[in-house]
């Protein structure tokens, strides 16, 4: 995609800014008005803001005439993108989600991080396009993961600078699909009801993607079957630990499903913690793949079902099979849960929302308002500092 950049005629853009100081002035005069209680009633109080308001729309309304000759300008080369119209639209957004939710200690921050964040696309536009270079339209998709990195932002509150790594992780993790970053946003859902990172959790999906050879529209099922094995031992994701990658890559290889990993750790993080669990559920696997009518078994009838036929063993032969105290202490466990265990399997393999009714219920939150809020003052900000670019 070739870069452009918009060239106006800026001989207005001087009386512009004049306009626009004398309008911070009458907005700030409102404010401290307003803010030092100088007004006793209400009634008054409504009376001196619609007399300021008024005065506001008449600097409005003056400065948009005298900056007409340049919206036209611009208009010529964006009208079909429709974006000149949308202008006075998010001037008006910015100005009533500050009045409206009183979150003026933000402003200054918001218009450096606007700064910030634009040129942080841009890096991440280069970065995106330089690792798609060798794909048909790289430079287009790139560009089309640069815009759902702002959908994002503003979905889940979070600042571009917390997405632009992953994103880029997410893209070369997954292969350069040109539907990666829905993963991404799977895996951002499932951060956000975990109290995780987005760092964290986005590894975590997209190596299960890999392992188990799915594709990234399934990243929506693999979030919700992590989320309910989360829930089965009431953990956090983080305590599955670092080796959490080798469990999934051993099963994976080994050619167990997804579904019957997360049903044997969901059963054995209901009794051991979560980095016990992990150690031991892959020195099963890895002792299982060195045994060829072992694993025959688990192609069969599953992993589970065939680390509970190891219960007609004595103690004596499950060792001197296994060769592994953890690997023998996360069998016990399934031999203990084998009430749980169709329960878990089932609830492990059947549709379900538990994780989209999680995050509905978490954005829901006052405080998540707020972030999603005032991330998109940031990107209206950002984007009207490119039409008058």
């Amino acid at each position: 995609m070739a870069d452009f950049k918009l060239h106006v005629d800026t001989s207005g853009i001087e009386k512009l800014f004049v306009k626009l100081d004398k309008l911070v002035v009458k907005i700030n005069t409102a404010l401290s008005v307003l803010d030092k209680g100088l007004i006793k009633n209400m009634e008054a109080s409504m009376g001196a803001l619609s007399r300021h308001t008024k005065s506001i729309d008449k600097t409005f309304t003056k400065t948009r005439e005298e900056t007409t000759e340049i919206l036209k300008n611009i208009e010529k080369i964006k009208d079909t993108t429709g974006k000149v119209t949308t202008l006075w639209a998010r001037i008006s957004f910015v100005a009533t989600a500050l009045v409206s939710y009183k979150i003026f200690d933000i402003i200054t921050t918001s218009i450096t991080d606007a700064v910030e964040e634009s040129k942080l696309l841009e890096t991440s536009f280069v970065e995106l396009k330089s690792l798609m270079n060798d794909i048909p339209d790289g430079s287009k998709i790139a560009k089309m993961f640069t815009d759902k990195e702002v959908e994002l932002s503003v979905k889940y509150g979070h600042s571009l600078k917390d997405i632009a790594d992953s994103a880029y992780n997410t893209v070369s993790a997954l292969k350069k699909n040109k539907d990666s970053l829905i993963a991404l946003d799977n895996a951002m859902k499932l951060a956000e009801v975990t109290n995780s990172t987005t760092n964290t959790t986005t590894k975590l999906i997209n190596r299960t993607l890999n392992a188990f050879n799915l594709n990234v529209q399934e990243s929506a099922r693999v979030s919700e079957t992590w989320f309910k094995v989360i829930q089965e031992g009431d953990l956090r994701l983080e305590e599955m630990g670092g080796s959490i990658g080798k469990l999934i890559a051993s099963a994976g290889s080994a050619g167990i499903s997804f579904g019957d990993l997360a049903s044997a750790y969901g059963t054995m993080v209901k009794v051991l913690p979560a980095k016990q669990a992990t150690t031991a559920l892959t020195r099963i696997i890895t002792k299982f793949k060195e045994m060829p009518e072992v694993m025959e078994k688990v192609q069969k009838v599953g992993l589970l079902e065939t680390i509970k036929d190891f219960n007609d063993l004595t103690g004596e032969q499950i060792k001197d099979i296994m060769g592994s105290s953890k690997a023998i202490a996360g069998m016990s466990v399934i031999f203990q849960k084998q009430n749980d265990i169709i329960r878990i399997r089932n609830k492990m393999l059947a549709n379900s929302s538990y994780l989209e009714e999680a995050f509905t219920e978490k954005m829901a939150t006052e405080a998540k308002k707020r972030d999603v809020l005032i991330q998109e003052i940031k990107t209206n900000m950002r984007n009207i500092g490119t039409y008058l670019n």
